[in-house]
């Protein structure tokens, strides 16, 4: 019974294993910091305060690194929505005119003659075409976001426990998985 619960328990594991694994790295990585803190506190034995020291440091590592980016994305998702909703076309004149004589007269140089009604139609063709790719990227990165969070759950959930609890994991798995106590030792500091 306790194999088959086994079996059941790594099944239902197994598809997070890569959350997992990065949320006991980042719980390992945690450990001395959180320590180091509570011990600047007086408070490295009470259960609650480590709890809440490895959830804050958990946040304030989490902002110092995605606050930028999203703040960047956020910044860069805005000027690019404000630029496309206010250029307008007819502002250009007669700028198109001037660039395919400036390109007709470099080119002709060398011997390269473009149509450059071809050449238009093609640059639409490719605007056509990367427009419904980037449409089709966006709706994935959407229809993605909810497994993506569950996922960062997943993550942040590790980290604070491995962070709180790693120790004494280690402790009890090392000497099943390790039985020589000198290997033990170096494997665990």
């Amino acid at each position: 019974m306790l194999l088959a619960a086994l079996v059941l328990a790594l099944v239902v594991v197994w598809p997070l294993g890569l959350e997992l694994g990065v949320g006991v790295v980042l719980g390992y990585v945690s450990e001395r910091p959180v320590a180091w803190a509570l011990r600047k506190l007086r408070r490295e034995s009470s259960e609650r305060w480590h709890w809440a020291a490895a959830s804050l440091f958990a946040t304030l590592v989490l902002l110092v690194l995605l606050l930028p980016a999203a703040f960047a994305l956020w910044v860069a998702v805005r000027e690019l929505s404000r630029f496309v909703t206010t250029v307008r076309l007819d502002a250009l004149g007669d700028a198109p005119g001037t660039l395919e004589a400036w390109l007709d007269a470099r080119l002709g140089r060398v011997g390269v003659h473009l149509p450059m009604d071809d050449l238009s139609a093609r640059a639409q063709g490719l605007a056509a075409t990367s427009g419904a790719w980037l449409a089709r990227q966006t709706g994935h990165a959407i229809g993605a976001a909810p497994g993506a969070l569950f996922s960062g759950i997943v993550v942040l959930t590790a980290w604070v426990t491995f962070t709180v609890r790693g120790r004494a994991l280690r402790d009890a798995v090392l000497p099943v998985l390790i039985p020589w106590p000198r290997e033990r030792e170096l494997l665990r500091h």
